[in-house]
């Protein structure tokens, strides 16, 4: 048998309202954190990109990547610190021959 249109509108109304509740009880739960951005990927980037030239030195190198720390809110370990720049030196004597 056929529902009755104020059977239907009523259906529509409960299933709204079910609806309503969901939403707001996903609007009350507290969002997962992620893990924000990687420390040493970011220095990495850096160290293996175009932002910096012959003209730099390893203080130089050593400020930029205290900016990205500084950045990220977190601080490279002394070993990664030291692998990066192992990595730049390399990078730059392959770069900037006369330079190195």
């Amino acid at each position: 048998m056929a529902r009755s249109v104020d059977e239907r509108f009523d259906e529509i109304e409960r299933l709204l309202a079910e609806l309503r509740r969901e939403v707001a009880a996903q609007a009350q739960e507290p969002r997962p954190r992620g893990k924000g951005p990687d420390l040493v990927a970011a220095a990495e980037q850096w160290v293996r990109g175009l932002g910096w030239d012959e003209t730099f030195d390893e203080a130089m190198v050593g400020e930029e990547l205290s900016i990205i720390e500084r950045r990220v809110h977190s601080e490279l370990d002394p070993d990664e610190r030291e692998r990066l720049l192992q990595l730049w030196r390399a990078l730059r004597a392959e770069r900037f021959p006369a330079a190195a």
